[in-house]
């Protein structure tokens, strides 16, 4: 399927556990991870792509929340259904993967929210939108919003797990916007 003309971006697609529909031509799924049960339609980290700048109108971000797990450690750091864990999600055929293999650390995490917000401003439209998910696994909402500069908090709401078997951490969806009147400073990493 041709996705040239797409203008919504699932920079973090993963299994796209969140979707209603899992395949749509105006919208892009990137994921950095190549073993996933749905592969992504393009392999690709979301702090470095190749898109046009000012390409989307919407773009979708539900990085990790947590850091630590190895690979294969937990239904978080798992992206094929395993037999173990079938019993924690019963009736699936998609497994939830979050990706919390991908960073040892706090600081690494942050480093990434922080340059993904950076590639994010420059291939959102000017007055495209940031649907940004974050769950206090690891750290707070405010910590995670910190990171992602040069966008305005349009609205703000906090979700409830129907995963009764899962640790429960308070998870939020944020509409952002681009603000036009900040320009992004540059960071270095030691400044995390």
């Amino acid at each position: 399927m041709n996705k040239d003309m797409a203008r919504i971006l699932d920079a973090t697609a993963g299994n796209r556990t969140i979707w209603k529909t899992k395949e749509d031509e105006r919208i892009i799924f990137i994921d950095i991870e190549a073993e996933l049960q749905i592969p992504p339609d393009r392999i690709m980290n979301c702090v470095q792509t190749n898109f046009e700048g000012k390409q989307f109108h919407t773009i979708i971000f539900d990085p990790p929340h947590k850091v630590g797990d190895k690979k294969e450690s937990s239904i978080f750091s798992t992206p094929h259904l395993t037999e173990k864990y079938k019993k924690w999600l019963p009736g699936r055929t998609i497994p939830v993967y979050y990706g919390s293999d991908k960073f040892e650390s706090i600081l690494e995490l942050k480093q990434f929210l922080y340059k993904a917000g950076k590639e994010f401003h420059r291939i959102l439209m000017d007055d495209g939108c940031l649907w940004f998910k974050w769950a206090e696994n690891t750290f707070s909402l405010d910590e995670a919003l910190d990171e992602l500069e040069g966008f305005i908090i349009m609205v703000k709401f906090k979700t409830e797990s129907n995963r009764e078997k899962l640790p429960a951490h308070p998870a939020y969806w944020c509409l952002l916007m681009k603000n036009l009147n900040e320009t992004i400073k540059r960071r270095e990493l030691d400044e995390f």
